[in-house]
């Protein structure tokens, strides 16, 4: 059969064009995977670098109005006394400064109320916990768990070393205890005969807190002619008013010594309306503006401020780092300040 020669020459243009073209079509697949590939480098590598950069970023926990939130419970059974007003006072700029939120459960001392506290904070899986108790000893066990759990315990105000807490924050009580002892007794000729009202941070029975300050006020207590301790009264029973008119007249009282800033002011102003500021020698707590006022017109011999909205500060920044994993001492002393 004889094919014409303008067929043939017509199919091979039509096999070299269709050979053109499918190596063409093969070019631009490879040029295509290739751009696919060098578009997914860059991706990754955009990843990896957007993921160092949030990685630091939060290191540093969002030091701005768009930072995460940082999540800690405070357990406490005091949030009414003047102490407690001058902690939450201290917390303040930390808790701003680093975007905390910060939450509180008011205890009682019955052991089922510290454990569900403890229960709630690790149910809402908090960065870190503060414990300020009157007694953190009898908490114990339960920070002993969330340690085990991995979530960071600071105690405040007394320590509790055998629940192997990770940091201790506040002023040595037995050295508290022995300024108070020396500021009743220094100067005078006569025996200091103490009325001692402690306040809501001394448990009336027992706690580290009142051994410590007892401990350190005993030793001039055991000097015969010296100092002699009339009465220990618990304000967080009765009223700082009450104790003082019960005691005063009837056990021949020349010096008191509150450990309380609120009480402090309400014993001065009996003092005053009961006309015995030349007779007794009034040594306070804490540094409102009343008993720096007070010790100016002698009504207030001295008054020693623990420092409770130094420690305020000093939990929250202990707890920050301790979530940065930076060096953090486990002990944190407050130094006592006296004010005369």
């Amino acid at each position: 059969m004889n094919v014409p020669r303008n067929h043939v020459s017509q199919t091979a243009f039509v096999v070299f064009f269709k050979t053109w073209m499918m190596r063409t079509d093969m070019k631009r697949i490879k040029w295509l995977e290739i751009a696919l590939i060098l578009a997914l480098v860059i991706l990754i590598t955009y990843a990896v670098v957007l993921s160092l950069d949030l990685g630091h970023y939060r290191s540093e926990f969002f030091k701005d109005n768009q930072s995460p939130v940082i999540h800690y419970a405070l357990i406490t059974d005091d949030d009414s006394s003047q102490s407690a007003a001058d902690f939450f006072a201290g917390m303040e700029d930390a808790i701003n400064e680093y975007n905390v939120v910060l939450e509180t459960t008011l205890v009682t001392e019955d052991e089922t109320s510290i454990n569900q506290a403890f229960e709630i904070a690790e149910q809402m899986k908090v960065d870190g916990i503060i414990v300020k108790l009157k007694s953190n000893s009898k908490a114990k066990d339960n920070i002993i768990k969330m340690q085990q759990k991995g979530i960071f315990i600071v105690l405040v105000g007394n320590d509790s070393p055998e629940s192997y807490r990770d940091v201790y924050i506040g002023s040595n009580k037995f050295n508290a205890g022995k300024v108070s002892a020396a500021l009743a007794t220094e100067g005078r000729t006569d025996k200091a005969k103490v009325l001692l009202l402690l306040g809501r941070d001394y448990e009336s029975s027992s706690g580290s807190a009142r051994n410590n300050f007892l401990n350190g006020f005993r030793p001039v207590d055991s000097e015969e002619g010296v100092l002699e301790i009339v009465y220990i009264g618990y304000t967080a029973q009765t009223r700082a008013e009450l104790l003082l008119e019960s005691h005063l007249s009837e056990d021949s009282i020349n010096t008191v010594v509150c450990t309380d800033p609120l009480d402090t002011t309400r014993v001065m102003n009996l003092l005053v309306d009961l006309n015995r500021v030349s007779d007794i020698r009034l040594i306070g707590s804490g540094n409102l503006e009343a008993t720096l006022e007070g010790i100016k017109k002698g009504i207030v011999y001295a008054s020693i401020d623990l420092g409770f909205d130094i420690m305020g500060d000093e939990a929250i920044r202990a707890l920050i780092a301790l979530n940065q994993n930076k060096s953090q001492s486990s002990y944190v002393n407050i130094e006592i300040n006296v004010m005369e």
